[in-house]
């Protein structure tokens, strides 16, 4: 009984954390069909564009360092020294970010008119605000994530996000303009980290014993792990990036509201990724069978459900404003980065598992050269579509190599067709769906066959029973 009780707590605690990835989702789709009536494309471009920016800043800042409190959070044994630790790499951060915003200045009109497509001198200010509230939020929510308080970490964590994303619809309020909005953005993100500071002051020192928390072990534990997590989003934002380069303002913000909404699979993911993690580092050494079987109903999940996301892709796209509908001619390909990523965790965890950390920045960075190139050349000739198009690519070379590094440490495939087989059915429904998009009963003949093809060949019947039997009698086992 004692097992079981065991078995359900942790169910529900892996469950519980999930949460705020699934709460930060409805965030944004609640906001989408707003912003995208209430802005004009070129308008959001600006919008998501400072967005993107100041979480991409906030991450360098971070140096890692998140990762190195999670790693030695245990190994201090009171309750100071742990304070002690969080305070030591959050000011370390803060001081990161400090340098960063003091090293940009002399180049803050010619970061204005990129973000802005205006010359405002305090865009580097505003940066600043909201990259110093997602680094204290991130610090914190690992605090209670830590101690396993599922409430405060959800709290926090939807805080550093999505909640500064729904401030801005404030705008439609007030003034429908994009200055207005990333105003409110600011202003949001300063009440929350001094909202935050004050509720958390118990747990943060402000006298830190650098001596006893930083040591040369945390360092190089921490500092490696930053390029890779930086990378990681950079894959993602290296269209956009490129949309702006060759101004294309108003399909950037097309590109990202698709973005947004081909997001919608994440909710999936999230849970997936979730027990994903606990599960495999809890069973690899006894339960390979059962690892490999979860590869293969993970495989098939996010395949299907992709696929039932451009079967009803007329429908979806009607969260969006007008101008934005014509994100059915690429949105389908918007789904290869989730469903690779997602599958890629399965077929990559060798690489995790033997704590391989350089391979996986040299994944990454293969990939953003691959991502880099696709977008060099498909966007000026495609624009919004080429850029859909360079992700695809980039994530789909991602998947390839964390397989075959992935496969060399741990053997979490069982076949290799499964794989495969997903990957090809979505590619070809993808094709069909963009190509023939005006042709909607030969879309629902390609989508339908896709769907009922797939669940025989993966035989999903015998599938879910036999993983579910082996995942329930091994967890117990394990616990």
């Amino acid at each position: 009984m004692k097992i079981i009780l065991k078995k359900q707590g942790l169910i529900k605690l892996i469950l519980g954390f999930s949460v705020a990835s699934w709460v930060s989702a409805v965030i944004n789709f609640i906001i989408l069909p707003i912003s995208t009536r209430v802005f004009e494309p070129a308008q959001l471009a600006s919008i998501n564009l400072f967005y993107a920016i100041f979480t991409m800043v906030s991450w360098v800042a971070i140096l890692g360092l998140d990762q190195g409190y999670i790693r030695y959070f245990h190994e201090k044994e009171t309750e100071v020294e742990k304070k002690n630790l969080l305070s030591v790499c959050m000011a370390l951060s803060v001081i990161a970010l400090v340098f960063i915003a003091v090293s940009v200045i002399p180049f803050q009109t010619e970061i204005a008119v990129w973000v802005l497509n205006d010359d405002n001198n305090m865009v580097v200010l505003f940066l600043f605000i909201c990259a110093l509230n997602a680094v204290v939020q991130r610090y914190i929510s690992l605090f209670h994530r830590m101690r396993n308080s599922v409430i405060l970490f959800t709290v926090t964590t939807v805080c550093a996000s999505a909640v500064i994303k729904l401030s801005y619809l404030g705008a439609a309020v007030f003034d429908a303009n994009y200055y207005t909005a990333i105003m409110l953005m600011v202003i949001t993100s300063a009440i929350f980290l001094t909202f935050t500071v004050l509720v958390n002051r118990k747990n943060i020192n402000l006298r830190i014993s650098i001596k006893r928390a930083l040591k040369p072990s945390l360092l190089k534990f921490s500092f490696p792990l930053m390029p890779i997590s930086i990378m990681a989003i950079l894959n993602n934002d290296i269209p956009q990036y490129f949309l702006r380069g060759f101004d294309e303002l108003s399909q950037l913000g097309v590109y990202t509201s698709a973005v947004t909404l081909a997001g919608i699979i994440t909710l999936l993911q999230s849970g997936l990724n979730v027990f994903w993690g606990p599960f495999v580092f809890r069973n690899y050494k006894n339960e390979v069978k059962s690892i490999m079987k979860m590869h293969e109903i993970i495989v098939f999940l996010m395949v299907a459900f992709a696929i039932l996301i451009i079967a009803f892709q007329d429908i979806i796209i009607l969260l969006l404003g007008e101008n934005y509908r014509a994100v059915t001619d690429f949105l389908p390909f918007l789904l290869f980065s989730p469903v690779s990523y997602t599958i890629a965790e399965t077929t990559g965890v060798g690489i995790a598992l033997e704590k391989k950390s350089n391979i996986n920045l040299l994944i990454y960075a293969s990939s953003i050269i691959v991502n880099f190139l696709a977008c060099y050349i498909l966007i000026p000739l495609y624009s919004v579509e080429g850029a859909a198009i360079s992700s695809a690519i980039a994530a789909s070379f991602m998947l390839i190599l964390k397989t075959i590094f992935g496969q060399k440490y741990f053997r979490s495939i069982r076949r290799y067709r499964y794989m495969i087989a997903g990957m090809a059915v979505l590619l070809i429904v993808a094709i069909t769906n963009v190509k023939f998009n005006m042709n909607d009963w030969l879309c629902l003949a390609i989508n339908s066959f896709a769907l009922i093809g797939l669940s025989v060949f993966f035989d999903l019947n015998s599938l879910l029973k036999s993983c579910w039997k082996e995942v329930r009698g091994g967890s117990k086992d394990e616990v």
